[in-house]
């Protein structure tokens, strides 16, 4: 019975030749000569500024490697270039269905993901948020006029002090929470009155 043979271009010199299928799964036949095999094996494992990347099948210096911590040697399996391939190719045939999983998500947690936020960004809790709403009667703290839907907050030391309605909130911001431009501006409507 006749052995079937495949063409393989040897991965160093690019020289064709035959080889039996069984062989393919040992990388040393992926050469055309144990020449060619040293040279490749020791310029890749004695060498520590090359990678070999299995997508182009080439070794490429360390430096076009991005950094994986979790891989034995802190570099990225493939090359920038092979990566950034894949990268877009997975994205051209995944993205519609991660943006519809996205837009489900937030659509059916918006108020997790609000708290969340509140949480991270002003470091209270959505219970504490509802106990400072309910102190002030659900009005802002300054006008008490209007819904209290703003976090305010003192910028140096990032504590809450309270809630406050859109244009209480904006004047505060454009004061730059400054007490003496607020007196100022206090003193020159007293002055201006008619």
């Amino acid at each position: 019975m006749a052995r079937k043979f495949v063409t393989v271009q040897c991965k160093l010199c690019g020289k064709d030749t035959q080889k039996p299928p069984s062989l393919l799964k040992w990388r040393a036949n992926l050469f055309c000569s144990r020449k060619c095999w040293g040279l490749h094996y020791h310029n890749e494992k004695s060498s520590r500024e090359y990678k070999f990347c299995p997508k182009c099948k080439t070794s490429k210096p360390k430096s076009e490697y991005h950094s994986n911590k979790r891989n034995g040697d802190g570099l990225q399996g493939y090359c920038i270039e092979c990566f950034g391939e894949i990268n877009r190719n997975y994205v051209k045939k995944y993205k519609p269905l991660v943006q519809e999983r996205q837009k489900r998500y937030f659509k059916n947690n918006r108020e997790l993901i609000e708290d969340k936020r509140i949480q991270s960004r002003h470091g209270i809790t959505a219970s504490e948020r509802g106990e400072i709403l309910r102190r002030q009667n659900g009005l802002c703290a300054i006008c008490k006029s209007k819904p209290a839907i703003h976090i305010d907050h003192d910028h140096v030391t990032n504590k809450v002090r309270g809630l406050l309605c859109n244009n209480c909130n904006t004047g505060l911001g454009m004061f730059h929470d400054n007490i003496s431009f607020m007196a100022t501006g206090i003193k020159y409507l007293e002055n201006n009155r008619d």
